[in-house]
């Protein structure tokens, strides 16, 4: 608060008459007392203050909270990511085993179908060799047949023809 009579008393000895220095004195309390709405006093500032440091350490702990939290989180990801990646690898090796088994199923089978085409070809030489062996034996015996034929014939007409030589030397004689 301004004290505006030793400002009134300052102002008159100053020079100013009553009337003057009463008007400057009014005039600056009022300016003065405007301005002073606006000013903050110092427990207002100190309780402002107290205010900001009171949220701050609120956030502070609500940053605290949510760090822990994210950590946790964080934590409880990479033990999920742990368990796929071993869930993963199991996987993976079940596949290897279950290709390898198959890799082995094949080969058993492809084996076992060339040893049957071994045998099937084996088969079809002996038929072959069979079928062979039985034209060889028709043909010897229709050779064979030939050719007791074509002696016969040859002996027939040996003989046809020594019977025409008799019979034209018995016909011209001489």
């Amino acid at each position: 608060m301004i004290n505006t009579l030793a400002i009134a008393h300052k102002l008159s000895s100053s020079g100013f008459d009553n009337q003057q220095a009463e008007a400057l004195t009014n005039v600056f309390a009022d300016v003065t007392e405007e301005q002073q709405q606006d000013l903050a006093t110092k427990d207002f500032v100190v309780s402002q203050i107290q205010t900001v440091r009171g949220e701050i350490s609120e956030l502070r702990g609500d940053m605290n909270t949510m760090g822990s939290n994210l950590r946790g989180e964080i934590s409880e990801l990479r033990g999920d990511m742990n368990t796929m990646g071993g869930n993963l690898r199991g996987e993976i090796s079940e596949l290897r085993g279950d290709m390898n088994t198959m890799g082995s199923n094949l080969r058993g089978d492809m084996n076992t179908m060339g040893g049957n085409l071994r045998g099937e070809i084996s088969e079809l030489r002996g038929d072959m060799n069979t079928m062979g062996s039985n034209l060889r034996g028709d043909m010897n015996t229709k050779i064979s047949a030939l050719e007791i034929r074509l002696v016969r014939w040859m002996v027939v007409t040996f003989f046809s023809g020594m019977g025409i030589l008799f019979a034209a030397l018995r016909l011209f004689p001489g």
